[in-house]
């Protein structure tokens, strides 16, 4: 019940824009937007100065770097004849993007390299495929997923 609480709590402090003020604890993480004393932390880390003993934060620009591996719904779908294929990593990773037929086969390979973490996009033509269901499968070391698509020419 108590996590429950908190997590409503937090929850409409996000959606609202409104602040929280806390005492800080050592390493402490800030997402959002909180009080410490008189300073506003948009995000960072809480530490202590060893110089002078007050807490104080460090701020840590924000960036869009996934935590999660995930594997979206190709954009458009159905499609003719292109689409988009997005997919995030919170590692830098080999990544294999496999386009394969109803029956199994291998028909495509969008990926097989090396990619930074974050979210990325690849753009598959399908201009001498015929019209009909496809899979995509993404493999990581350690993530795998597989989904469909339709071409409709």
């Amino acid at each position: 019940m108590k996590k429950l609480v908190f997590i409503l709590l937090i929850s409409t402090l996000y959606l609202t824009g409104s602040t929280l003020s806390y005492r800080s604890s050592i390493g402490q993480s800030v997402i959002g937007e909180s009080q410490l004393g008189n300073d506003i932390v948009k995000s960072g880390i809480i530490y202590i100065n060893s110089n002078t003993g007050k807490s104080k934060s460090e701020k840590i620009e924000t960036t869009n770097i996934p935590l999660i591996y995930e594997l979206k719904q190709n954009y458009p779908n159905p499609f003719n004849p292109t689409t988009t294929i997005s997919f995030s990593m919170p590692l830098k990773e080999f990544v294999s993007l496999k386009i394969y037929n109803v029956t199994g086969c291998e028909v495509a390979e969008l990926a097989g390299k090396d990619f930074d973490k974050g979210v990325h996009e690849v753009i598959f033509n399908a201009d001498k495929y015929v019209s009909g269901l496809y899979f995509y499968k993404i493999e990581t070391k350690g993530f795998s997923k597989l989904k469909k698509m339709m071409l409709v020419k």
